[in-house]
């Protein structure tokens, strides 16, 4: 069954650079340069907020993608730094069988050395507060070259649906069946997501990431 369209506007894409290495220019330094300030103001004196640079390793697994930084993670320079948000909390329990807190680059390296990249869908937008909903004006991250550059990637797992209808959107239902990806839409690790408990998630969590070939400690 065709999607509902939802009310928000996908800016078109920049093209795609030609080489890898300008590829990879615009994920490490340009990406990076944008998001020093986090925010500037349009015309209308509306708030527009800039994403982080992805994270990813060597040989990466599978890219986890979001939908776009909260306001608190803006403010911090800092992937869910919510303190409710579970992500943090269910990454340390399924890779490194901890509950207790790691400093961030901890977290980054854990992921990294596990086979898993992190990025968001959206790399700007306009949003007052935090919420998916009230995101406007977006423009997709470049994906489809971040994979070219990660060719190792074979699955995408994404962090709510927010993050999937916006990759769906901007890419087409058809590019995971083109590039030959497995796909996966998990339960959003958000507070906002009251209804699924920790236990509920890192079932789920660790279940997907299993079949994605992620070692995983004590399901």
């Amino acid at each position: 069954m065709r999607k509902r369209a939802s009310s928000f506007t996908v800016r078109p894409q920049r093209k795609a650079p030609h080489h890898k290495k300008a590829a990879e220019h615009i994920f490490s330094a340009g990406i990076s340069q944008v998001t020093t300030s986090q925010k500037d103001l349009r015309r209308d004196g509306s708030p527009f907020l800039y994403g982080f640079p992805p994270v990813a390793g060597t040989n990466p697994a599978c890219l986890i993608l979001g939908s776009m930084p909260s306001a608190r993670s803006l403010a911090e320079n800092h992937y869910y730094a919510h303190p409710r948000n579970r992500f943090w909390p269910l990454m340390r329990s399924l890779l490194a069988a901890r509950c207790g807190a790691m400093s961030y680059d901890e977290e980054l390296e854990m992921l990294k050395v596990s086979g898993i990249a992190l990025w968001d869908s959206i790399g700007s937008c306009r949003r007052e507060g935090s919420l998916d909903s009230s995101i406007q004006d977006l423009s997709p991250n470049p994906i489809a070259d971040f994979l070219q550059i990660h060719s190792s990637i074979r699955s995408i797992l994404f962090n709510g649906r927010k993050a999937q209808s916006v990759f769906e959107r901007a890419f087409g239902a058809a590019f995971i069946d083109r590039h030959q990806l497995q796909a996966f839409a998990l339960p959003s690790t958000s507070p906002a997501n009251a209804s699924w408990g920790f236990e509920r998630l890192r079932d789920e969590w660790g279940r997907v990431l299993a079949i994605c070939g992620i070692k995983i400690i004590e399901l």
